[in-house]
């Protein structure tokens, strides 16, 4: 049992760490957008798919982290008892939509670079528009 805790603390810890390093790389990548767009040339791919991915794990990280662990650390218990129908409906929702975000963002990527290799040419085509 020990060991079961100091591992999730260790998760834990490890998500908390992650959220602001995850921050900076989304405004990296929205700093990419927003520089093509000025300079008209093509925003990669991949950067608004990683961009709302990344959005997304930020919220789900902060939704699991704030109504899920912080009452399995003993933090305002009593607050987390009360009006638990809306906080459940966000950790519902966000645990429902996890993985199939997930699957769907894969298959897109997954087509995409089937497309690029089986059809180089209009591939290339269909990118420059």
């Amino acid at each position: 049992m020990l060991i079961h805790t100091i591992c999730n603390l260790v998760i834990d810890l490890i998500s908390i760490i992650s959220v602001p390093l995850y921050v900076l790389f989304l405004g990296t990548q929205l700093k990419t957008i927003l520089y093509s767009a000025t300079k008209d040339t093509l925003t990669p791919g991949f950067t608004i798919t990683l961009l709302f991915i990344g959005t997304y794990d930020i919220y789900y990280t902060l939704v699991d982290l704030s109504f899920v662990e912080l009452p399995q650390w003993g933090v305002a218990k009593e607050w987390y008892m009360q009006d638990n129908q809306i906080k459940g409906k966000f950790v519902m929702v966000s645990k429902v939509m996890s993985s199939p975000l997930h699957v769907v963002i894969t298959l897109v990527l997954a087509i995409n670079r089937y497309t690029a290799v089986k059809f180089p040419v209009q591939y290339r085509y269909v990118n420059l528009l």
